[in-house]
């Protein structure tokens, strides 16, 4: 038995790696790889002009702070997490704003409650879900989404010899690369597996697979509330 994580490690808070690692051996994987794309002269106006920025992957504020912070420093950054405000603190000097409720429904009553002169701008990734309800006057892609043939081979290489009991989903895309690793495995390493994602998007896709998924219980610290259902079920 063992437990598949589709999330980079360095982001799982040591204590749960130590709680994961403690009931049975544990792989991260995350399905994909991110790379920041290059921006036109007239995408970086957009965001020097902005008054709001709007933040919704983790990796898209690693590119911020590494690519795109000194475009606009007065502009407020708009989180869906605690956990990703208290990494840009120290790191910017712009407002921060975390949304209402930790998915992107939050984040569009947050900024459904901007006066109408406001410019919002929102940087994700190529693949990124994108809620029609988040109002924004421009959408600018500032990473890709890839999941190579030979990154995907090195998984399957991996979880060959495992019978995986327990999945975290962080998004489809994740779930998109799982499903291509899945392809080249036998059945039966994922033939008692349950799935558990930090929010609807990801429970929407994986639902439409009929495959058993589990969903938080509170709309705040999903991450932990998730890893901790996860260890309670193979307890």
């Amino acid at each position: 038995m063992a437990f598949l994580l589709t999330y980079p490690r360095d982001q799982v808070p040591p204590d749960l790696q130590t709680k994961l690692e403690a009931l049975q051996p544990t792989f991260y994987c995350p399905c994909r790889v991110l790379t920041a794309t290059l921006l036109t002269p007239t995408d970086q106006e957009k965001i020097r002009t902005s008054t709001d920025l709007v933040l919704t992957s983790q990796f898209g504020i690693h590119v911020y702070l590494q690519q795109l912070m000194t475009l606009n420093e007065t502009a407020t950054l708009h989180v869906l997490s605690k956990k990703a405000a208290n990494y840009l603190v120290g790191r910017v000097a712009n407002p921060i704003q975390i949304a209402t409720v930790e998915s992107q429904q939050g984040l569009a009553t947050q900024l459904a409650g901007l006066g109408p002169n406001r410019r919002i701008c929102w940087l994700l990734g190529n693949l990124a879900h994108r809620s029609e309800s988040i109002r924004a006057d421009a959408v600018m892609t500032i990473y890709r989404n890839d999941w190579p043939v030979d990154a995907n081979q090195q998984v399957v290489q991996q979880l060959k010899d495992s019978q995986i009991t327990q999945v975290l989903v962080t998004s489809p895309s994740n779930f998109a690369g799982l499903r291509q690793v899945q392809a080249k495995l036998s059945p039966e390493t994922f033939s008692r597996a349950t799935y558990y994602v930090l929010g609807h998007t990801s429970a929407a896709v994986i639902q439409s697979a009929q495959l058993p998924v589990v969903m938080p219980s509170q709309p705040h610290d999903v991450l932990r509330q998730m890893i901790n259902k996860m260890c309670a079920a193979a307890e």
